[in-house]
């Protein structure tokens, strides 16, 4: 592992392992569950993965967490370089029984090293937090180009909601798009960009100056050295990550994304990222909109797609999120909102990224 400001070497013994694991599976199962597992599941129901290779699979969060999901899986393959990580996951199968030989899920196997890119492919790619510890660019890009070889449909990336964590996504997920883009023969290494992004253009939110797109789960708190609840039950965390899917996009009616929103009296104000690849700030008002877009726009949340066309050109830099215009001034702000003629007034489908 290595350490965010310096590429020093860190050694992880059991105590650290510990401390780690209590702090960072809960988030990756929370993620998991709700975000790229869930997201996948719902907008792709008829995938069905039968493998996963989890890189950087630490002590094993994202098996429990695609196993809540997919019925389908036969292997999972877990790597890591540390001996300790994975003789943690394999304890938390083995339900802390070192002499019990069959694990809660079957099909689990680890390793050290990563296996050929160009012998071994699998239905998804997962890799969580492990940027990071790439001690330089160049093995970054290696280590990105690897996974995407060995992905036959999605290929899932995570890092920590920070600035450099976004700086590692975006580089990772301009490196992919170029690799898409180049792939003009045999097409086994094109693909688009499945979630969050409702694009394939250049990230807009790296084009603004201190802007990261970062996405919030909530997740609840626990502290194995208390045996009281802890006074906060629950907290967010913030991640940035993409899921780049094999194949061209599909042709339709493409919805923006939220980034962002604040619910005020009668209106609420929303931050998109537009299929095109721009952003825009809407407001939606319960004076001016019919009340099937008011009440959708009321109960989306960050990372929905809200099912609207917008017919004004979207700005290239919307303005601050800390300083909204005032509520009297809806109608000079926003350009005609239509909603989607893809659903039915009285049925209005959202869905997670």
């Amino acid at each position: 592992m290595y350490c965010l400001r310096k590429l020093k070497s860190l050694e992880v013994d059991q105590n650290l392992l510990q401390m780690f694991y209590s702090a960072m599976i809960t988030t990756i199962i929370t993620f998991g569950i709700t975000s790229w597992g869930g997201g996948i599941s719902k907008r792709d129901p008829d995938f069905r993965p039968t493998s996963i290779f989890y890189h950087g699979s630490k002590v094993g969060a994202g098996i429990w967490a695609s196993n809540e999901i997919w019925e389908t899986i036969g292997e999972h393959y877990c790597v890591d370089e540390n001996t300790h990580m994975n003789t943690i996951a394999r304890l938390l199968l083995q339900d802390g029984n070192e002499q019990e030989r069959v694990m809660s899920i079957p099909g689990v196997h680890f390793r050290n090293f990563n296996p050929s890119p160009k012998q071994n492919k699998f239905s998804m790619v997962v890799c969580a937090y492990n940027l990071m510890e790439q001690p330089s660019s160049e093995d970054r890009i290696q280590l990105v180009q690897e996974l995407w070889e060995m992905t036959q449909s999605y290929l899932v990336l995570i890092e920590v909601g920070t600035g450099a964590g976004f700086r590692l996504i975006n580089e990772a997920r301009d490196i992919l798009l170029k690799i898409s883009d180049q792939d003009n023969h045999e097409k086994t290494l094109s693909g688009h960009l499945f979630a969050p992004c409702p694009h394939d253009e250049l990230c807009p939110k790296s084009r603004v100056k201190n802007q990261q797109c970062l996405t919030e789960c909530t997740m609840k708190n626990v502290d194995f050295t208390k045996k009281t609840v802890p006074e906060k039950s629950k907290s967010n965390v913030k991640y940035s990550y993409i899921i780049i899917k094999k194949g061209s996009r599909k042709t339709g009616t493409a919805w923006p994304r939220v980034l962002h929103q604040v619910k005020a009296q009668r209106h609420t104000h929303c931050h998109l990222c537009l299929p095109c690849g721009e952003l825009q700030h809407v407001i939606i008002s319960k004076a001016k909109y019919e009340r099937h877009l008011y009440s959708c726009a009321r109960h989306i949340n960050q990372g929905d797609f809200l099912p609207v066309s917008l017919n004004q050109d979207p700005v290239t830099e919307p303005p601050s999120e800390d300083s909204l215009p005032p509520s009297d001034g809806l109608s000079e702000r926003q350009g005609d909102i239509q909603f989607s003629q893809t659903n039915k007034a009285d049925d209005v489908i959202i869905q997670q990224p």
